[in-house]
């Protein structure tokens, strides 16, 4: 334990003695400290954190080739012909404009079967999910929003249900 301790006087002797290599030093190991952080807390909230969805750890996505998502015809083909999934939902990425006291605003949103919602355990404060055959291409367009949303472009207004939003 002395040779330590002694080891460690003579290592802050000579730190004392270089003030600019002690400065670099202490610098550069800020930094990577820094950096090491930041990329495992990215990391981490991307790839390693659980879903907040109900039974995240049986949720699968399907990739077309690794990278893509399936085209629609092959989700529904997927949908009628496995038998090794519970359940079989899509989502695709489409944003769309929100008309509001008079203002449009561009909201970032997603088209989705009409299960998806209830597959992932997901209960709507006020109204109701999608009902069966609402995501046909012939059904007239109903919308899910979120909680945000509601409060902040709509002010909260209790009867937004049944409102025509989006354009």
């Amino acid at each position: 334990m002395r040779q330590r301790i002694r080891e460690l006087r003579y290592a802050a002797r000579g730190l004392r003695r270089n003030p600019g290599f002690t400065s670099i030093a202490l610098l550069t190991l800020a930094i990577g400290i820094g950096a090491n952080t930041a990329v495992f807390s990215v990391v981490y909230n991307v790839l390693l954190k659980p879903l907040t969805y109900r039974d995240s750890e049986r949720l699968a996505v399907i990739l077309d080739r690794g990278t893509n998502p399936v085209s629609p015809a092959d989700c529904l083909d997927y949908k009628a012909q496995s038998t090794a999934f519970q359940s079989i939902e899509a989502a695709q990425v489409s944003d769309q404009t929100l008309e509001s006291r008079g203002r449009s605003e561009l909201v970032p949103g997603l088209q989705v079967t009409a299960g998806l919602l209830t597959m992932l355990g997901v209960a709507p404060e006020r109204g109701r999910l999608f009902l069966p055959g609402e995501d046909s291409p012939a059904a007239a367009h109903v919308v899910v929003i979120s909680h945000g949303l509601w409060q902040r472009a709509l002010a909260g207004e209790a009867n937004v249900i049944g409102l025509d939003l989006a354009t």
